[in-house]
């Protein structure tokens, strides 16, 4: 598939050069609309889970720069301080 074609079956995904080698990354304004998606999914497996907390966690897995106070919810859910327990 050439790179023209790839753009048109995933609208929103563009083609970067990084390191001489082209990778694939979302357009900023897309991020919005990624971020939400990954929120949902997050409460559609814990529905008591607080908007906040899935944002912070969605936001955690793609964003490398955080707020001081989503590193720590990240952090509680991830040692498991915070949220539900998986069994």
């Amino acid at each position: 598939m050439v790179i023209e074609q790839f753009g048109i079956l995933y609208p929103g995904i563009i083609p970067t050069e990084i390191g001489n080698q082209t990778r694939f990354v979302l357009e900023h304004s897309a991020y919005g609309t990624l971020l939400e998606d990954l929120k949902k999914a997050i409460k559609s497996f814990n529905p008591n889970i607080s908007d906040y907390d899935a944002m912070a966690l969605a936001k955690g897995g793609v964003i490398k720069d955080l707020n001081s106070v989503e590193l720590s919810v990240n952090y509680a859910h991830k040692k498991g301080t915070s949220g539900t327990k998986c069994n």
